[in-house]
């Protein structure tokens, strides 16, 4: 992780360490696009694709730590 996961994360601008105390504020910022992604005014490929899984295995079973890691695996080539 340290040679491969955290450089990558450099490059693509990710900060290194989280300030808890402005993600409320960063969420208020961008509560309109969210609205948006929400009442499907805007499309988004993660709403999608958690719904599409809700749809194919069910709520229950997409809750599961194994789906969720399974998730994780798709996603993470978004990141």
């Amino acid at each position: 992780m340290e040679t491969t996961i955290i450089p990558d994360g450099i490059r693509k601008g990710y900060p290194m360490e989280i300030n808890f105390e402005l993600i409320e504020s960063r969420i208020i910022q961008m509560k309109d696009e969210l609205l948006n992604i929400i009442y499907k005014k805007t499309s988004s490929y993660f709403r999608d694709f958690a719904f599409e899984i809700c749809n194919t295995l069910g709520q229950r079973k997409a809750n599961t730590p194994m789906a969720i890691m399974g998730r994780f695996e798709t996603l993470k080539i978004y990141l």
